[in-house]
């Protein structure tokens, strides 16, 4: 085990009572998917269009499952402690990781909370297969 996945497995084997196992796998999970694929990227592509940008975050995300826990289920149901345990190992590495994993869930949380079952069910969908969500605020 590196030095960062025993430093974190000290961590959570802190908060223990807190978490359920899937939850410290899937914070291993996320902090070698973090050091392995989101910090090369992440000093690599400082000059590249943010669209762009957020498209490539937005298919790693996928590609490890990770957006599943950011987009809330059909039923709207939202593992908080997931969500937290993936943003703090994503954001020690990248915050436009962290940012693009978050708007998933901000962006889809209104459609899944409110919206007709025919349209939550496609837009959840699109969203968990990388479609960018969009987050807006008005006066």
């Amino acid at each position: 085990m590196s030095a960062p996945q025993s430093e974190l497995r000290e961590a959570l084997d802190a908060v223990a009572p807190l978490l359920e196992p899937r939850h410290v796998e899937l914070a291993l999970r996320v902090e070698r998917f973090a050091a392995e694929q989101v910090r090369p990227l992440a000093a690599s592509d400082d000059d590249a269009p943010e669209a762009e940008r957020a498209h490539r975050y937005l298919a790693l995300l996928r590609e490890q499952g990770l957006l599943e826990i950011a987009v809330p289920g059909d039923d709207g149901a939202i593992d908080l402690r997931a969500i937290c345990l993936a943003r703090e190992r994503l954001a020690a590495a990248s915050a436009f990781a962290d940012v693009m994993l978050v708007m998933q869930g901000l962006g889809t949380a209104p459609v899944a909370f409110g919206a007709a079952p025919a349209l939550r069910a496609r837009v959840l969908a699109a969203a968990r297969a990388g479609a960018a969500a969009a987050f807006a605020l008005t006066e």
